[in-house]
């Protein structure tokens, strides 16, 4: 189910104060040490055996369309951020070029399974994942996304083309959308996050289901995402066979203005077959 948000100025409405919640926690954590220095623990306590039970969670989608797309844009945010967040970078790479009207896409915006409160302002933001149970979480997020992408092309049937577009930690996650959905995507839109380790080939699993054209975008002043590994990650596109394009612009872990544009020509380039002419790359004074 695939629920519209209201703007983000009247989500406060209704809400309650969060700053009981937010000093409840940090009791419980003050707490949970005290317990775990006490003199009473064992010296050596035993090993806890680790079950793993399957759990049904709900994940939140925001969706914003015409009312006949004929391109969806999904996009998929960074750490401690929401899917808010993501429908702001999208909307941008549909506007119109020079004062002309937007382009008929809907864009839409799964957000991360793992919700908490962000410190500094008490906001819910969420995360995709930790080191924790890796693999496990790697399974759970493709399945929600992808099941997200088939209900959203399910609602829209008038889109023809697919876009995904992602953001630091998000990219990951926007990678193996792209390559294990089930769906054919025509583009893809990376900036300032690596391509997973197990999408570097192949594999016996045969991971990638298609093969799109990807932009990968950094900043000269990026501290995450290294050249080393920029580098790395088109040799491994490269040997897949698959087109692809860097732009290194003038910023750092952010979405820099000179990317933006280049991200809008390359998405209608490929979703709407509109011919660009050569675009240089924005390179860094």
């Amino acid at each position: 189910m695939l629920r519209r948000c209201a703007p983000r100025n009247d989500e406060s409405k209704g809400e309650v104060d969060l700053t009981s919640d937010t000093r409840l926690i940090g009791r419980d954590a003050a707490a949970s040490r005290a317990a775990m220095e006490s003199p009473r623990q064992p010296a050596t306590a035993p090993e806890a055996e680790v079950l793993h039970v399957p759990a049904l969670v709900h994940g939140r989608v925001l969706l914003e369309s015409s009312p006949a797309p004929t391109a969806l844009l999904v996009g998929f945010h960074g750490y401690a951020q929401r899917g808010e967040d993501a429908l702001a970078f999208l909307r941008p790479l549909v506007a119109g070029e020079g004062g002309a009207p937007p382009r008929n896409w809907a864009i839409a915006a799964p957000q991360a399974l793992h919700p908490f409160y962000r410190t500094r302002d008490q906001e819910v933001v969420a995360g995709w994942m930790t080191k924790l149970d890796r693999e496990l979480a790697i399974a759970d997020n493709v399945a929600y996304t992808a099941r997200a992408v088939a209900e959203l092309r399910q609602r829209l049937p008038t889109v023809r083309r697919l876009g995904i577009v992602a953001f630091s930690q998000g990219v990951a996650i926007g990678y193996r959308t792209a390559a294990r959905c089930g769906q054919r995507v025509d583009a893809v839109v990376a900036l300032a996050g690596d391509l997973p380790p197990e999408l570097h080939g192949v594999g016996p699993d045969g991971l990638w289901g298609t093969r799109p054209p990807v932009l990968i975008g950094r900043g000269d002043g990026e501290e995450w995402y290294s050249e080393e590994k920029l580098a790395a990650d088109v040799a491994a596109l490269g040997a897949l066979k698959m087109p692809v394009e860097v732009c290194r612009f003038a910023g750092g872990h952010e979405w820099g203005a000179a990317f933006v544009e280049r991200a809008r020509a390359f998405l209608a380039a490929h979703l709407e077959g509109v011919p660009v002419a050569s675009v240089p790359e924005a390179a860094a004074p």
